[in-house]
């Protein structure tokens, strides 16, 4: 998420704000999903709460590296296109294999209407804010 991040802010400053929404929302719903876990298995509230900021940092530092890639390559269409396209599709297949099939597993095999539908939302709203802050800047 971090590098996409990063790599889109390079290439326009709003998509970049509108995927660091789209993060803060993600890593509301997954740091509190991680932290309760944590702190379900660990007595000490210090490894906790470093444990919980591992994955916020890593992204952050992720964002930076992304950032610094995409303004380094951002004059070789091709290369920053190829890069884009990576982080897209590492994204989407850490969603669809990886966080989908855990929830229904932690749901007892149960696919579950909202969480599918839930996707479809976010979206929509990622399409509906960048049309909204594109007319904004115009």
């Amino acid at each position: 998420d971090g590098f996409l991040i990063g790599l889109s802010y390079t290439a326009t400053p709003h998509a970049g704000f509108i995927l660091s929404g789209a993060a803060v929302i993600e890593m509301c719903v997954l740091g509190m999903t991680f932290t309760a876990i944590l702190k379900a298995s660990l007595s000490n509230i210090g490894k906790v709460t470093a444990l919980a900021m591992t994955a916020p940092s890593v992204m952050l530092i992720a964002g930076a590296l992304g950032s610094a890639i995409g303004s380094v390559v951002a004059s070789i269409p091709p290369l920053f296109i190829g890069f884009v396209a990576f982080a897209v599709v590492c994204l989407l297949f850490l969603v669809t294999q990886e966080l989908l099939i855990e929830a229904m597993e932690n749901q007892n095999g149960d696919q579950i209407w909202w969480v599918s539908l839930f996707i479809f939302v976010g979206v929509f709203i990622v399409l509906f804010l960048e049309s909204v802050l594109h007319q904004l800047e115009g």
